[in-house]
């Protein structure tokens, strides 16, 4: 336990100092949520469980065989199984025997249970899959939200200082007499409002790194660094596809409709399962087994013993010689080994069981097996009605977040060009400080929209990618 204790606190002391040392890439960042997720690690269990199974069903086709031992005191009437005797002694008796049966027909109950064993453990394979999948979408998302929000922080931070400068050099002109006390006050007033909006994005980036630290399974947020993405991440334009071609390309890899649909070929096999315990049971049966009893004597010999009989008329007794057994007066009861021996009982047959009247617990199995393969069918339908909406709400919002990032683009650039003019128009005395604010504070909204529109369309471009071939690259 000590062991166990010291490496669990020395596998958190290696995680923390590789997150200080070095900020996790995407691919470093899914590992990682992989090899800690809890629904990760229980889809695992639940797969070593189903190989488990599958061996029991391989095994189900071969012999049983039982031992048995039996060592009892016997008080009171009772029977000696070695001589056939009923009497009142006290007895002590032992038993020992093997015993095997081998399944000749059970209503095909083994081979359906086989094939079902099969299906259930590629069923749970692909069910870790879909997990993994699941949770490659969500590190994805939060991911990019980090970036997002890094990009958001950077461009308040950028705002601030521009508003700083504006601040020193408003305070020179008003000391010089040029502007008015007003315009410091104003521009003082941006600037405190200025570092709200970074206040802000600092928060909105710690809560960011609290939900991709939660997805890792970490506990400090503070030491989790992120790369940003690559200048040539690849993106594809999903424009011209359709829900429904993407649907075809998708569903043929997808663990999720695989899961589902293995699940419904799985009670397909219970039914059958439940429908051959309708049908006799043919066994071959065989054993071996042996007595012992304290009550068994230890003959040595036999030996001849003249005994009267009766008389004659003449009252003459008359005699006859009978043989009977010796008795061992040194060892009076026959020893363990020799009786195993000598009571050794053997049999080989066939068994029979005929199921005639099991109150309704046959029926009731194979009801209950048809009502779960209904459901596994309607959950299969389920998944992939979902799996088709989920593929139009994506293809919808990727065309929207294309659409986005084009106007938002074009609205930096124009926001950007009307900011830089009114610069020049503020420094040569054609604008006063507050009409200045008004474009800077709107190129800021417009780059802060830009940056939200570039991720969104980044992450919307993957997941149809994901969806496609059950992969990111970021």
């Amino acid at each position: 336990m000590i062991k166990f204790a010291v490496w669990t606190i020395a596998f958190f002391l290696c995680t923390h100092m590789l997150l200080a040392q070095r900020p996790l890439d995407f691919q470093a960042c899914l590992e990682l949520a992989n090899s800690r997720n809890l629904n990760v690690k229980q889809a695992v269990l639940n797969k070593q469980r189903a190989e488990s199974q599958l061996n029991v069903a391989r095994y189900a086709f071969s012999p049983s065989l039982n031992g048995q031992f039996g060592y009892t005191f016997n008080f009171g009437l009772n029977i000696d199984p070695v001589r056939n005797v009923i009497g009142r002694e006290t007895r002590q008796i032992g038993n020992i025997g093997l015993n095997t049966q081998w399944v000749l027909f059970d209503g095909w109950q083994n081979f359906n249970n086989l094939k079902r064993t099969e299906l259930n453990l590629q069923a749970e394979t692909e069910n870790i899959e879909s997990i993994k999948n699941d949770l490659t979408l969500n590190v994805a998302q939060a991911y990019l939200q980090v970036l997002v929000n890094e990009e958001l922080k950077r461009v308040a931070q950028q705002q601030l200082s521009l508003t700083d400068k504006q601040v020193k050099r408003t305070e020179e002109l008003v000391k010089s007499g040029i502007l008015p006390d007003v315009n410091l006050q104003e521009i003082q007033a941006q600037y405190y409002r200025e570092q709200q909006n970074l206040v802000l994005a600092e928060n909105n980036l710690d809560i960011a790194r609290v939900q991709l630290a939660n997805l890792l399974m970490l506990n400090d947020f503070e030491d989790l660094q992120i790369k940003p993405l690559p200048a040539d991440i690849p993106l594809n334009d999903y424009s011209t596809y359709s829900p429904s071609g993407i649907y075809r390309e998708a569903a043929e890899n997808n663990p999720t409709l695989k899961t589902a649909q293995l699940r419904e070929a799985v009670s397909e096999y219970e039914v059958k399962q439940a429908l051959g315990t309708r049908f006799p049971l043919i066994a071959l049966v065989a054993g071996i087994s042996t007595n012992y009893a304290n009550s068994v004597p230890n003959i040595k010999g036999n030996e001849n013993v003249t005994i009267p009989i009766g008389i004659t008329q003449d009252g003459v007794p008359v005699f006859t010689t009978i043989s009977q057994p010796v008795i061992d007066s040194e060892r009076p009861i026959k020893p363990f080994n020799a009786q195993v021996v000598d009571n050794i009982n053997e049999f080989l047959g066939i068994s029979i069981q005929i199921p005639l009247w099991s109150r309704y617990q046959i029926s009731n199995t194979v009801n209950n097996a048809r009502i779960n393969l209904e459901l596994s069918r309607l959950n299969y339908t389920q998944a992939q009605i979902s799996f088709y909406q989920n593929i139009q709400q994506a293809h919808a919002q990727f065309l929207a977040s294309k659409a986005g990032l084009d106007a938002a683009t074009k609205a930096e650039m124009a926001a950007k060009t009307a900011y830089e003019n009114a610069e020049q128009r503020f420094n040569n005395g054609l604008l006063d400080q507050v009409q200045l604010e008004t474009f800077k504070i709107n190129f800021s909204n417009a780059q802060s929209q830009r940056i939200r529109a570039q991720y969104e369309y980044i992450l919307r471009s993957k997941i149809i990618e994901f969806l496609l071939t059950n992969n990111i690259t970021l």
